[in-house]
């Protein structure tokens, strides 16, 4: 999907978010953030607060994630990854037990003394958000044991109450819950709806914690909700109770979105826990929902490099549990190829369940493209042209979206958290066009902002002034040449200029010479006298000249016993909503992540089959290939 469509919806999802009307999971919204970061863009680290997300209380353990099995329509059914996972536990001919994965929000209790002390949100899965006023409306406060206590569930609403009280103002019920639960007041009448769904206790002493043995007797003898369906199975039985379950969804009292298997209680100690993950639970997620829309209308959005992005305008359709009215078309290409012109209708799913995309047209329609394409772009000089049958350009280098959006992105790459995309703009408007400007402290001053007409003195200004001053943004090389937004280049790439700027060796190896020729010389050295160097070193320049520290990258230490290995495809199949979160887990291992070349000794990949630009390189150069959960398997 095209990175201004992404960009586009993870925008309005914070707004809705923030209005207390969330148009998406967290869970959807995380995988959204992360697919952005993998396309380089920096919108994730400039818009909206970080205030909901901020952590300010421990959880007794940490709120781990699940790893995840996706089953789609017409693939293959993954027993190989589930029996790879059962296998890998070392524990045989155990019984399984299966429960429904609600699709809530997640909640942590916390007792102590046998009173209920704090009630706190999943967060940054070490600490969260103290939800207590909120969950001492419909939970238990007090409990029969003394120990210090965890108690997680999820809190969700009954389908037939949510319709019946709740569907004629809000779209979704899991999203329902979770614009409520994220307010500061506290709406009795509402929560008294809402349940809280547990599925896991943990007893700690001073040193550890152990799970419950009898924890469904337990919770059920304290007075808490359990789930309404529970199955002991034998593991060679997976496919049979999946489809149960994927049944069971059609007449269950919360909405759900797969299933979740667990070793008994007894074994999960045993088993153990990774820092992303428990060992001992796997989630299987149920096939993306697919819905047919008509589409309406075609907008055109340029970009940074000035292609105009496509989006249909949708009849509004329920897809999964969201609604949908909008639908990345990719390029002006791909609109006259399938023939997605208004009046035609659609298939639409969620690619791996967060993206909406066009599958394919159904229903098509005789149209003349022509009268759909923009001819005025914002300027008269800006020129709208296609080029090579397949991209719709403005080719003025001063157009104002193109200005506005390199603006938004390089103030992204120095995390400068809480700036709106209005207030961007405000800062176009007052004269700043290039990210250069925002650290020029004779220009980027409250007075002089004031002075501008475009922000007056308050609560917004203050943000926007902090946001660029915050000590614990780390400015490096490599951020400063990807913040200048030149064409096609990403931080991969401008790793590799900063280390031949700072006169070390760079690895173009894999790389696109027309991202980095800019920098050098026929010789393929350092050109100095060149205009892309010439405004790094402006950059570098106003940076430091204003008092700002510029930090050196880390450097990556390899010992002899280091395994090197390169990433190709996402772990967001195998339980990884983001990708650091994998190798953060490797580094564990002794795990270096170093790219791609001769020395690395595995390159990891989600398919096997894959025609990557990487796998291509791998299997020149020798380079072992293994697939996530194979390497998941080695370091369990």
């Amino acid at each position: 999907m095209d990175i201004k469509a992404s960009e586009n919806q993870y925008l309005l999802a914070k707004q809705k978010y923030y209005e207390g009307n969330p148009i998406m999971s967290d869970y959807e919204f995380d995988l959204l953030e992360e697919n952005l970061k993998d396309l380089n863009s920096q919108v994730i680290n400039i818009v909206g607060s970080q205030s909901l997300k901020d952590a300010k209380f421990h959880h007794l353990s940490p709120m781990l994630s699940l790893s995840k099995i996706q089953v789609h329509h017409n693939i293959p059914f993954p027993t190989s990854k589930f029996n790879s996972w059962y296998l890998g536990s070392k524990i045989s001919n155990t019984p399984l037990e299966a429960t429904p994965k609600f699709d809530g929000s997640s909640c942590n209790l916390i007792y102590e003394n046998g009173t209920l002390e704090w009630a706190l949100t999943r967060g940054d899965k070490e600490k969260g958000q103290n939800i207590l006023d909120k969950m001492k409306l419909i939970v238990p406060t007090t409990i029969n044991i003394q120990d210090k206590v965890e108690i997680r569930g999820e809190v969700v609403i009954p389908i037939e109450v949510f319709e019946k009280k709740y569907s004629a103002i809000y779209k979704n019920p899991r999203n329902f819950v979770a614009g409520i639960l994220g307010r500061d007041e506290i709406d009795s009448d509402i929560i008294s709806d809402f349940h809280f769904v547990s599925f896991e206790s943990r007893i700690h002493t001073d040193s550890e914690f152990y799970h419950h043995p009898h924890s469904f007797q337990f919770l059920k003898e304290n007075g808490f909700k359990v789930s309404p369906k529970v199955e002991i199975f034998n593991y060679v039985d997976f496919q049979s109770i999946y489809t149960d379950f994927a049944n069971y969804r059609k007449i269950a009292p919360y909405q759900l979105d797969g299933i979740v298997i667990k070793f008994q209680e007894s074994e999960r100690n045993e088993i153990g826990e990774t820092s992303h993950h428990p060992n001992w639970a796997m989630a299987i997620k149920f096939p993306p929902m697919e819905s047919i829309a008509t589409i309406r209308n075609i907008l055109w959005s340029p970009g940074v490099s000035g292609e105009f992005t496509p989006i249909a305008e949708l009849d509004p359709i329920d897809l999964d549990g969201t609604t949908v009215s909008n639908v990345n078309l990719h390029n002006y290409g791909n609109v006259i190829r399938q023939g997605l012109f208004p009046g035609a209708k659609v298939i639409v799913v969620k690619s791996g369940d967060i993206i909406p995309i066009v599958q394919k047209v159904v229903e098509s329609v005789n149209d003349d493209i022509e009268k759909y394409i923009p001819t005025t772009c914002t300027k008269p000089e800006c020129n709208i042209e296609v080029q090579g049958d397949i991209h719709l350009m403005c080719t003025n280098p001063n157009c104002e979206h193109r200005l506005i959006n390199k603006l938004s992105r390089g103030m992204g790459c120095f995390s400068m958290r809480n700036v709106a995309s209005s207030t961007i703009k405000k800062l176009y408007k007052a004269g700043f066009s290039d990210v250069i400007d925002i650290f020029d402290n004779s220009k980027f001053n409250e007075s002089e902002l004031i002075k501008s007409g475009e922000f007056k003195k308050g609560r917004q200004l203050e943000i926007l002034i902090n946001s660029r001053n915050n000590p614990e943004n780390k400015i490096t090389l490599p951020l400063i040449i990807t913040a200048l937004s030149f064409d096609n280049l990403g931080s991969s790439i401008a790793k590799q200029v900063a280390k031949l700027i700072e006169g070390e060796t760079p690895d173009w190896s894999g790389l696109s010479s027309a991202c980095y020729l800019p920098f050098l010389n026929s010789n393929g050295t350092l050109n100095t006298n060149s205009d892309a160097y010439i405004r790094v070193m402006k950059f570098v320049n106003m940076i430091e000249s204003n008092g700002f520290k510029i930090h050196k990258e880390e450097k990556v230490i390899i010992s002899k016993d280091s395994i090197k290995y390169e990433l190709t495809g996402s772990p967001k199949e195998f339980g990884f909503s983001k990708k650091d979160e994998f190798v953060k887990l490797l580094k564990e291992h002794n795990y270096v992540h170093t790219g791609l070349d001769s020395s690395t000794n595995i390159l990891i990949t989600d398919d096997i089959n894959s025609s990557s630009s990487k796998m291509a390189k791998a299997k020149k150069l020798g380079v072992k290939i293994m697939t996530y959960d194979q390497v998941l398997s080695l370091i369990k």
